[in-house]
């Protein structure tokens, strides 16, 4: 079947109809929208645990990555924070058979502290990730592109670099690195034959976090200028932001779900003390949706789907 909903055409063998998405479904009679939230806290385990004792990810997790099925498995790229004496982020990957029980495997490729019995992915070189990105295409002509990275490096400044992979976990970055400026990412997707990466910065940080998306159709080339996505501040009747951390923010752009006739975003609601001091942020998970994967929209303003009660770091 065939749907048009204001983006490109999608010829789809099923497709999911969301109430709250006004664009697949723009005639509506008697409908009251309504979400259901939740509330967590410190108390809430965490899927991926930390590392034992002197692991490469034993002083901290930070998602700022990807889930993805393959075969049948979900795969998990995040990364991880070892004993260093310096910030440093390596990528690594977990496993799981349902989303709830992750498991670490054996990859056997990066040596750390004298053993390669870890999960460290290969990246080519011992170096600080701060976010990335995966896309899986089986179907590209060329094996070893199957897995595409775009990711944010340290040594290129945290502007957008890529990289490619035959089996997900060994990885070669592009001679032609980097590919676009800085932009703290938080999800990507494929929209028409174009690539999407959705973040935070661009050409649009102007001191006030928001969601901003550039994009790609070879994944080498990507737009210089970024299209602005979200945005929870500095718009009438909400006044205007007294400093970077202050007023309701996006924070990081948004974790992407392309359902095929629509992209289900989920973004960080950055909610600043008027005092500007980070560490008064807390940070809520809203929803958003995109029919064309640059322009969103929350379904209900400043909803959000997980309230956290917890303060930011």
């Amino acid at each position: 079947m065939r749907i048009k909903n204001g983006g490109p055409a999608a010829s789809l063998e099923s497709i999911v109809l969301f109430p709250f998405d006004d664009h697949s479904i723009p005639f509506q009679h008697g409908v009251k929208l309504s979400l259901i939230g939740k509330q967590t806290g410190h108390g809430n385990k965490p899927v991926v645990p930390l590392g034992e004792e002197g692991a490469h990810d034993s002083l901290w997790i930070a998602y700022y990555g990807t889930v993805l099925e393959i075969d049948g498995e979900l795969w998990m790229w995040y990364l991880g924070q070892g004993p260093d004496e310096h910030w440093h982020q390596r990528v690594c990957l977990a496993k799981s058979k349902d989303g709830r029980t992750w498991d670490k495997p054996d990859l056997g490729l990066v040596e750390w502290h004298g053993s390669k019995h870890n999960n460290l992915v290969d990246m080519g070189e011992d170096t600080h990730v701060q976010a990335c990105v995966i896309f899986d295409e089986p179907e590209d002509r060329d094996p070893t592109k199957r897995f595409k990275m775009a990711f944010e490096p340290r040594k290129h400044s945290g502007r957008v670099c890529v990289a490619y992979s035959e089996d997900g976990v060994s990885w070669r970055e592009s001679p032609n690195n980097p590919v676009a400026g800085k932009l703290e990412m938080a999800g990507g997707t494929k929209v028409d034959g174009c690539y999407y990466l959705a973040g935070q910065g661009g050409k649009h940080a102007v001191g006030v976090r928001q969601l901003v998306t550039c994009a790609s159709y070879d994944f080498e080339h990507w737009t210089d200028a970024t299209c602005s996505g979200l945005r929870r501040s500095n718009l009438a009747p909400t006044p205007v932001v007294a400093g970077k951390n202050t007023g309701e923010q996006v924070h990081l752009g948004a974790a992407l779900w392309n359902r095929g006739n629509v992209v289900i975003g989920f973004f960080g609601q950055w909610n600043g003390h008027p005092s500007n001091d980070r560490r008064m942020v807390t940070m809520n998970l809203g929803l958003a949706l995109s029919n064309v994967a640059l322009h969103y929209y929350e379904p209900i303003p400043d909803f959000a789907i997980v309230s956290v009660r917890s303060r930011f770091r």
